[in-house]
């Protein structure tokens, strides 16, 4: 990349990490004024409410799939119930919560590195996006762990070529954290690198990230119960009337479909498409973000903050090219998936009126995506 998006990047990068590490954390104080009410809140919070009933239930050795709207793996459920037998529940909450709220200011921190600002213009800007961004709320306020699961799937896409076993152990930890956006890892071990340098097959940091990332997560799942009532759920409809899901608006048109099912389509021709061309890191992260959320059964609005440095990027891009077409249509598409939570006010209507509205959030990261691209702006 050659772009001013090119430079303001490497701008970002180049700043010392004690800049980056001052910055991530005056956005998470900001963030815990903001949600002090949440944050510092006695006992479980509304989805907390859910990680605390799978972890008790484990604790009496019962099935933590018994409770409504848990879709977790299981060792997320063990470990849980695991850390609260040694510190109590009530410190096993506090350490979920800071961890999700450091991991959504460093989420908000690295989008802005698209944008040449100056110290404390970036952290003005990271503090009132995380103030005002439905996404944000909805995982701070709700105590939902997309956040952090979201930080440690892009910094395995940020670690693959200079750290591949720490990029695979970040992969396999968010999805313990969370299993979203799960095919981003087999997209990441196979795509084509751009650096031509000959490698045996067993030393391409690519293959060594995924492949760390497969045996972690099998020796995780090995020595967890539960596992085949994990997979039960799959099967499930998806009348969450709030997620900007392909399963999702699939449903509201009438196409009931495995979710296991769709996610192997979805890979297999999001590698179809991904192995016709090498990639940069940039290119990679923002294709394997967009073919994920396509085959996420379940997106709501803090999912698609795994997007919000494309949405940035696409931002600077439109704003640096000063055509007020191109910028209307980026910002709607930016709005859209902003306010996608906005879809449950029309949980009533019929389900292929609702599937009209859940088109564009749904398909929103794609357009952003193309537009990227075509401006070349994804190396």
């Amino acid at each position: 990349m050659t772009s001013r998006l090119a430079e303001a990047w490497a701008s970002f990068r180049e700043m010392p990490l004690r800049r980056h590490l001052a910055g991530v954390a005056l956005v998470a104080a900001l963030l815990a004024l903001r949600f002090a009410g949440e944050i510092f809140a006695i006992g479980p919070i509304q989805d907390e409410e859910v990680y605390v009933a799978a972890f008790e239930q484990v604790q009496q050795g019962l099935s933590p799939y018994s409770v409504p709207q848990f879709y977790y793996l299981p060792p997320f459920a063990a470990g849980g119930a695991m850390v609260a037998d040694q510190a109590g529940m009530e410190a096993t909450l506090a350490l979920l919560r800071a961890a999700n709220l450091l991991a959504a200011a460093g989420l908000i921190w690295l989008a802005t590195g698209c944008w040449r600002l100056s110290f404390i213009r970036r952290v003005g800007v990271a503090a009132i996006y995380g103030v005002l961004a439905p996404g944000v709320d909805l995982a701070l306020a709700w105590g939902n762990l997309s956040p952090l699961a979201l930080i440690l799937w892009i910094s395995a896409f940020l670690l693959w070529s200079r750290r591949p076993i720490l990029a695979g152990a970040c992969y396999a930890l968010a999805m313990l954290v969370k299993p979203v956006a799960a095919i981003g890892i087999g997209l990441l071990a196979l795509h084509r690198p751009e650096s031509s340098e000959a490698r045996p097959i067993w030393r391409q940091p690519q293959l060594l990230a995924g492949a760390t990332t497969a045996v972690l997560l099998l020796a995780a799942l090995l020595a967890s119960p539960y596992l085949r009532e994990f997979f039960g759920l799959a099967a499930g409809v998806p009348s969450a009337a709030r997620s900007a899901s392909l399963h999702r608006l699939l449903y509201c048109f009438g196409i009931e479909i495995s979710a296991l099912l769709l996610m192997a389509v979805v890979f297999a021709v999001a590698l179809i498409l991904l192995r016709r061309r090498q990639r940069g890191p940039a290119g990679l992260y923002a294709f394997a973000a967009i073919a994920a959320l396509l085959a996420t059964p379940l997106v709501w609005s803090h999912t698609l903050l795994l997007v919000l440095p494309l949405q940035s990027a696409a931002l600077a891009v439109a704003s640096n090219r000063r055509d007020r077409v191109e910028l209307l249509l980026v910002a709607t598409a930016v709005l859209a998936i902003q306010m996608s939570n906005g879809l449950g006010g029309g949980e009533t209507w019929p389900l292929a009126l609702q599937g009209l509205f859940v088109l564009l959030p749904c398909f929103a990261p794609l357009g952003l995506g193309l537009y990227l691209t075509g401006r070349d702006q994804t190396r």
